[in-house]
């Protein structure tokens, strides 16, 4: 009885990393082919704000 309680269930843990693999897969694709249509604001003026 003692031996049943000993081993790890590891299909919870293939599970979440089956999960995660597929987040990574289809964010790295998406940061890739830039399909993620993004609008950046446009500067009034030429210049930088740096200041010095």
């Amino acid at each position: 009885m003692d031996r049943e309680l000993n081993n790890i269930n590891v299909i919870p843990l293939v599970d979440v990393m089956l999960v995660l693999l597929v987040i990574v897969l289809t964010t790295a694709t998406f940061v890739t082919t830039g399909q993620v249509p993004v609008e950046l604001a446009k500067a009034a003026t030429g210049r930088t704000s740096h200041s010095s």
